[in-house]
């Protein structure tokens, strides 16, 4: 099929607008997708935030996810012996 140059344009235009559309449907479906993971971290953070820092201090994963994504909170390990 041999096109002329009008064409090509026209067609090249048609192109790069089905390529932004894909470019803002994916922006907006990416938004969302963060949305909801920082709504997830959040609750998690909160319900690690309410174990008591013994037991946030002796499982190390716990400790080092809380430790690394938020600045405010500082564990003290405390004996009560």
């Amino acid at each position: 099929m041999i096109f002329s140059f009008l064409d090509e344009q026209r067609l090249n235009k048609v192109l790069f607008g089905l390529y932004l559309g894909y470019l803002v449907i994916v922006y907006f479906i990416w938004n969302v997708f963060l949305f909801y993971t920082k709504k997830d971290l959040w609750k998690t953070k909160s319900i690690l935030c309410v174990l008591h820092a013994d037991i946030i201090s002796s499982i190390p994963q716990i400790k080092e996810f809380i430790t690394n994504n938020s600045s405010a909170i500082t564990l003290t390990k405390t004996d009560h012996d």
